[in-house]
């Protein structure tokens, strides 16, 4: 995402730290909440899931220096 251009190391390493956990520990992976994608398939009205898409990346591509 643009905003985290300047954190980009910092966020790799945050990644790689995560990944490495969930590998040792892959029950975590079972336990945990499960990405905001998988939900918003199960909306039934494709309208309401085109605006949240267009709002939300209008929001993130917003990028303030």
């Amino acid at each position: 995402m643009p905003q985290h251009y300047d954190i980009a190391d910092k966020l790799i390493e945050a990644f790689k730290s995560c990944i490495e956990k969930i590998h040792l520990n892959p029950e975590l992976y079972e336990s945990e909440s499960k990405a905001v994608y998988g939900m918003m398939a199960d909306i039934p009205d494709e309208a309401v899931t085109e605006e949240f898409l267009a709002f939300f990346m209008d929001e993130i591509y917003r990028y303030r220096e």
